[in-house]
């Protein structure tokens, strides 16, 4: 079982390729050897990503979604520009707030120059929930807690995830694998709007609720990380508040 589940991770790896440079190359802006990047623009013309840099993994309510990881959409915009472009973060955003976040959001600016040095941009969002540990985590020696049920694993962790998100997302609009994520809009959204968590905060937004006074008072709870049943939590709110 462990053999094969070994052999499957091995296969969602993208295959390795032999890297062609132009001798002679007096900067990395000229290293590019002429077929990468002819198959990069290929690729980026026809809108069709490569069968072999195509992944899966599980979907938000079941079944398996298609995606590419960031390497692969950096690598296409740099072999495409020459390494002619640049990310900017222009906003976080930590949902319900900062001290106690279970989601983060970036709104990233992605540019991409041409030959001329002409610049052309995209913005778009990006985010991550935030990992949080789902147990105690026992010293071997003492026995004592390091990090507790609840603790942020790693917040900066969550930031360069959220951040790669967005920067996958704002490649998609200059088209590159916009067939794995632009496909993906319509689903996304439709995903996103019926999710129980995002109802809730909606609500709250809307009905200008405080989380100290109103909110976690009404659920009894603490904190928003106690809050596991976001349905629940929802129509508590609407017989307080209605």
């Amino acid at each position: 079982m462990a053999e094969k589940a070994k052999k499957t991770e091995q296969a969602e790896q993208p295959e390795e390729e032999k890297v062609e440079i132009n001798e002679g190359a007096l900067t990395i802006f000229e290293a590019i050897g002429k077929e990468q990047r002819i198959a990069a623009i290929q690729a980026l013309l026809t809108g069709k990503t490569p069968k072999k840099y195509i992944l899966h993994r599980p979907a938000r309510g079941g079944g398996i979604a298609d995606y590419v990881n960031t390497y692969y959409m950096t690598r296409q915009a740099s072999l495409v520009t020459g390494f002619r472009w640049s990310s900017e973060c222009l906003r976080e955003v930590f949902r319900p707030n900062e001290q106690d976040p279970v989601e983060i959001g970036a709104l990233m600016k992605v540019t991409l120059l041409d030959g001329s040095g002409n610049e052309v941009s995209h913005i778009s969002w990006g985010g991550k929930e935030v990992a949080k540990y789902s147990r105690d985590m026992l010293d071997p020696k003492t026995k004592e807690a390091v990090h507790k049920k609840g603790d942020i694993i790693s917040l900066f962790d969550d930031l360069k995830a959220a951040y790669s998100d967005g920067i996958k997302k704002c490649l998609s609009y200059f088209g590159i694998a916009n067939d794995i994520y632009g496909s993906k809009d319509y689903e996304a959204y439709e995903e996103m709007a019926n999710d129980p968590k995002r109802q809730f905060n909606k609500y709250v937004e809307e009905k200008g609720l405080s989380y100290g006074e109103q909110v976690f008072p009404t659920l009894g709870v603490a904190s928003f990380s106690e809050i596991t049943d976001f349905e629940d939590a929802l129509k508590k709110l609407k017989e307080k508040f209605e």
